[in-house]
């Protein structure tokens, strides 16, 4: 038996040490019993920390219901050694009145001295809408709001749809709160000013189609992350294939202060540029954990970096045990999962967009080489590659830049770089159908 199969079996036995390097079970509808006596499972697990206290605690969704709708938030003490205590429920989607609450994401407004949290719902009447609530110190709500992520400009509506996928949030040192909601190939980033502000104000979207994914990336994209890893924005999304295969999608943006870079030159031009084939998200320890990693959270606050996530043990669709999830966690490498350098190549992509948009900005994080491949050019062209050191000079199109023409005919072009600037941004003279730059 090897060192992991070891330290899982004393994990899943209830062998010595939980604080051991490996796969932990942290909680499941067993424990839950305690406090919900008729649990069919858990998931949404996300962590945060009393900067007071330095306690931590685990918010996570529940239910007793067979089809696992009915979901409610709770919150439960957790220690380093991932153990739980003081389980209790905090918010009903009653209070909504909604099916259920099914995705959880919090940070603690040290303004307002209160914890902002967020979820998407089932049963909510508009899909745009995201469900926030505001709770003291202690866990008790002292006022909800439902924020429609709806965006109006110039006559045009765009209405998201944000289904289960979650609502990720990264608070800004200058009290400015980024966002990411939807799901699949409509996700996007949306910006608050003060977060202080109650009621919240409205989202303010800066790019519709934020991952614009091609087909051949096309795998849903569904409960996700937004954190910050070494000054770089990533977001971390569960990727749905079928009911049979679920793992995990790491996207490397800009800096975390991407709203900032140029202030109005960036509005409407954000792209999340890069993903990458995820080493952890391929984990299927068939014998113990089964295929499904859904519902992904990173957290150091518990002494060490870890991967906390959903599973289910017994899928079957339809079956009474088919929504019978658990949150296990696992010790992760940091610099292997979040560092771009280290999960090339990347793929950054996008459809028809140099055409429409002109300039899409592409951090290519130390790259040898970044390839462009243009697919079903409609005429003969020009295609535009503009190097910079920065955004900002991408933007307000300054001296502080190396542009270089080349021809392009109809069909399929590559282009290869040869050590690319920090930036890059493309643009063509005609139409096409999707590009795509590959970083090595």
């Amino acid at each position: 038996m090897n060192t992991l199969d070891v330290a899982l079996e004393k994990v899943i036995n209830g062998g010595a040490s939980r604080a051991r390097k490996g796969i932990y079970r942290v909680l499941t509808r067993k424990e839950m019993k305690t406090v919900l006596p008729d649990a069919v499972g858990v998931r949404s697990p996300f962590i945060v920390l009393d900067p007071d206290t330095y306690q931590p605690y685990m918010l996570f969704t529940a239910w007793s219901d067979p089809n696992g709708i009915a979901r409610h938030v709770w919150v439960a003490e957790i220690d380093e050694d991932l153990s739980v205590r003081n389980i209790r429920r905090i918010a009903s989607p009653a209070i909504f009145n909604v099916s259920g609450l099914n995705t959880t994401t919090a940070f603690w407004d040290d303004y307002n001295e209160e914890w902002v949290f967020a979820c998407t719902a089932y049963g909510a009447p508009k899909a745009s809408y995201g469900y926030f609530i505001f709770f003291d110190r202690e866990w008790n709500i002292r006022r909800t709001q439902v924020v429609d992520f709806e965006q109006v400009r110039e006559g045009y509506t765009w209405t998201p749809n944000l289904g289960d996928a979650g609502i990720g949030m990264v608070p800004h040192f200058d009290k400015s709160l980024t966002l990411s909601a939807s799901g699949d190939r409509n996700r996007a980033l949306f910006y608050i000013e003060n977060y202080t502000e109650r009621p919240l104000p409205k989202p303010r979207r800066d790019l519709v189609g934020v991952l614009q994914a091609p087909t051949y990336l096309g795998h849903a994209r569904d409960v996700h992350q937004l954190f910050v890893y070494n000054g770089w924005l990533v977001m971390l999304s569960e990727k749905v294939s079928g009911t049979e295969l679920w793992n995990l999608e790491v996207r490397f943006g800009s800096e975390k202060d991407w709203h900032k870079a140029g202030n109005t030159f960036m509005i409407d031009k954000w792209h999340f540029v890069c993903s990458a084939t995820w080493s952890y998200g391929k984990i299927n320890y068939s014998h113990i954990v089964p295929n499904q990693l859904q519902h992904p959270h990173y957290t150091t606050h518990l002494g060490r970096s870890l991967l906390f996530y959903m599973t289910s043990p017994t899928w079957i669709a339809g079956g009474k045990r088919a929504w019978s999830h658990e949150i296990w966690a696992e010790e992760i490498d940091p610099e292997e999962a979040f560092n771009p350098v280290k999960n090339m190549p990347l793929i950054a992509s996008g459809r028809n967009e140099p055409y429409k948009v002109g300039k899409v900005a592409i951090p290519t994080f130390g790259a040898k080489s970044a390839e462009i491949i243009l697919f079903e050019v409609k005429a003969q062209g020009k295609l535009t590659v503009v190097e910079s050191t920065s955004l900002y000079h991408i933007w307000v199109e300054d001296s502080i830049r190396h542009v270089t023409e080349y021809s392009i005919s109809t069909g399929s072009n590559k282009i290869i770089l040869e050590n690319p600037a920090p930036y890059i941004a493309l643009k063509t003279t005609v139409d096409l159908e999707e590009w795509i730059v590959i970083l090595r």
